[in-house]
């Protein structure tokens, strides 16, 4: 009779178990029900006005949306806050191996963050929260207040985004954390949609997160995630284009990407403290769920991938203010010319093992930061007003980062970098090509396509020392056509019987395939120059 009661015991208590969950998953899916019959209600009340005139309609209308505004806005936050100290607490709460509580626990989080992203875009869909609306609200403590209610909310969201991270791939898959993560992506643009200085000082955080939420795949789960990460990201982009505030966009991508060892910790110090934390954390925890060889600027290279973040990116440089042309150019120019120089010192004063490891992060970091350059070479509108500047920034560019990468490129060519000497080599000779499209073009508009030595003394470098800096001799850096030529040659000579190594092969191929791509853009401005050098192109892009 015992073992009976204790069996029964045990079955109610299952039973009350299941009846709580059930009763939780209830509440927490009607929240946004009865917020929007709310709002509806209210917004009909406040929209039927009764007799008295024109003007004593408007004014009473006015009132009673004033009032109605702050009342709605009182009832979403008491309506909201429950389900946001849930999602915290079961962020924080270690749970039991149990297999089915596990499940019951994360099907719950998931409709949590579901009924948050549907109740913040009933707040933005019936506007009772704008930073516009502060002239119409009589006391302004009262949007301070909303505007502290909603950065808890953004605060509590960054610290489950950081919980999310910790679970690999498979558990997500087994527990539904993609569609966590397309959700949580959902929040946080709301959240920008309803004031952009919500997400300001987390910006570089919310950058990294949403790149790692970028996924080639083409299950059905990961295109809902990679399509929300896509979306999120191209609101970033198009919010701060709105508002003139590009290049503190760049300036938000670039503090993702570490800066040499010593100078890292001094980096994080500098920021604010919770988003130095934050994104210590951050990094740390997609950098192992991306496995041995990850690296941050890796993750950051799939934003140039997507069709949808491109032609954002595309469309707001497009549309930039010219004011902004030379400022934004200076912060890519300097960069590349910055880290490519640390990167010649580290290889100089570092042990052969630890800058070999250095070098390549750095070489990676390098690469990303050139193909978004780049995109921003060929996304920039040229016209008779601002081709000169832009012919003269490109000199610039060519006589600094192009010829810094050379440089480094061939300065050391020992057995542990000459890969990536060789791939710094590759990419000066990329952002050369581009450069001289993008001369090509200014040419163009300046009426200077008929004259030879236009474009053929930018292609040659003539008065490129870097600044007056030259060789380790102290003669010229040689120009980039003299630079193909040589490699031509050298391919030449291993074609006619030279023996070399797999790796030294593989290495040259690798430096000719750039090559190509190099003397194929390079082409195109050498057709109405001179023919000789035209030839000496098409004779390197043959032996390559």
């Amino acid at each position: 009779n015992n073992n009976n009661n204790d069996d029964d015991d045990a079955k109610k208590e299952i039973s009350t178990e299941k009846d709580d969950y059930q009763n939780a998953l209830v509440t927490v899916q009607i929240i946004p029900i009865l917020l929007q019959g709310f709002l509806n209600q209210t917004t009909t009340s406040s929209g039927s006005g009764g007799g008295g005139g024109k003007r004593g309609k408007a004014a009473a209308a006015a009132a009673e949306t004033t009032i109605s505004a702050h009342v709605k806005f009182c009832f979403w936050c008491i309506m909201i806050q429950p389900l946001v100290l849930r999602l915290k607490k079961s962020s924080t709460t270690q749970h039991d191996d149990d297999d089915h509580q596990d499940e019951e626990e994360e099907e719950l989080k998931l409709s949590i963050l579901q009924s948050i992203h549907a109740s913040l875009q009933l707040l933005l869909q019936h506007d009772i929260y704008s930073p516009s609306s502060a002239a119409v609200k009589v006391d302004v403590d009262e949007q301070d207040e909303d505007f502290k209610f909603l950065s808890w909310i953004m605060e509590c969201m960054l610290h489950y985004m950081t919980t999310l991270c910790n679970t690999t791939k498979k558990e997500k898959k087994k527990s539904g954390g993609e569609e966590e993560e397309a959700e949580i992506l959902g929040i946080f643009q709301t959240l920008l949609q309803l004031n952009h200085h919500l997400i300001h000082c987390h910006l570089s955080s919310l950058l990294l997160f949403a790149n790692y939420c970028l996924t080639s795949t083409t299950s059905s789960k990961d295109t809902t995630t990679t399509a929300a990460a896509s979306s999120f990201l191209s609101s970033i982009i198009d919010t701060y284009h709105k508002l003139r505030q590009f290049g503190h966009l760049l300036t938000f991508i670039l503090d993702i990407l570490p800066s040499s060892p010593y100078k890292e910790e001094e980096k994080m110090m500098t920021k604010k403290k919770e988003d130095g934390i934050i994104m210590m954390k951050l990094r740390h925890q997609l950098l192992q769920q991306e496995g041995k060889n990850a690296s941050l600027a890796h993750i950051l290279s799939r934003m140039l991938q997507n069709q949808n973040t491109i032609r954002t990116l595309s469309s707001s440089i497009r549309n930039c203010p010219s004011g902004q042309t030379t400022s934004l150019w200076n912060i890519y120019n300097d960069w590349i010319q910055s880290r490519v120089g640390t990167s010649s010192l580290q290889e100089e004063e570092e042990e052969e093992t630890t800058q070999s490891c250095f070098l390549k992060d750095e070489e990676q970091n390098v690469e990303f930061m050139i193909d978004f350059f780049i995109l921003y070479l060929r996304s920039i509108r040229v016209d008779r007003y601002s081709a000169h500047e832009i012919m003269s920034l490109c000199d610039v560019t060519m006589k600094s980062s192009v010829n810094c990468l050379m440089r480094v490129g061939k300065k050391k060519n020992t057995s542990s970098s000459s890969c990536l000497s060789t791939n710094f080599i590759k990419h000066g000779l990329y952002l050369c090509s581009w450069l001289v499209d993008l001369h090509t073009r200014c040419c163009f508009w300046l009426n200077r396509t008929t004259h030879a030595e236009a474009s053929k003394s930018f292609l040659l470098g003539k008065g490129g020392g870097g600044g007056g800096e030259g060789g380790d001799d102290g003669s010229k850096e040689d120009d980039v056509l003299s630079f193909l030529i040589n490699v031509a040659k050298s391919v030449s000579r291993i074609d006619h019987g030279m023996s070399s190594s797999s790796q030294e092969k593989q290495e040259e191929r690798n430096t000719t395939a750039s090559t190509t791509a190099a003397a194929a853009t390079t082409k195109n401005v050498l057709m109405y120059n001179d023919m000789n050098l035209f030839h000496a192109v098409g004779a390197l892009q043959h032996l390559a």
